[in-house]
């Protein structure tokens, strides 16, 4: 639970494929992360308690030779994008991204959580 995760916004990866077409520099690499890694408890704690929904215990992590990939830990820096790139962020963090999704589901009545009034 406390491997770190690096997120990011549907919204904020179609800007910044676009602005590094655009802007890129041919052969770079561009990390597409937003500002704030988490450790997945914490991301699952704060989903739980803004939705009003029971969180369910953690289950035992695998080992990392069970995955393909292994299991990674790994801060993520989008600083190349930003200062390269000149990207400015619509949602920089996954709270931000996270609340605009739900509070979009809600307004066309797919989700009936109220967030104003939490």
């Amino acid at each position: 639970g406390e491997r770190l995760i690096n997120m990011i916004h549907r919204d904020d990866l179609v800007g910044i494929i676009m602005a590094a077409l655009k802007n890129g520099r041919p052969g770079e690499i561009y990390n597409a992360v937003d500002d704030e890694p988490v450790a997945q408890i914490h991301f699952f704690r704060w989903l739980s308690e803004t939705l009003g929904k029971w969180m369910p215990p953690f289950a035992a992590e695998a080992q990392a030779g069970d995955h393909k990939r292994g299991l990674t830990n790994k801060r993520v820096s989008n600083r190349k994008l930003k200062m390269e790139l000149g990207y400015q962020f619509k949602h920089s963090t996954f709270r931000q991204g996270y609340t605009a999704e739900i509070t979009r589901l809600e307004r066309e009545g797919k989700m009936d959580i109220n967030l104003e009034a939490r």
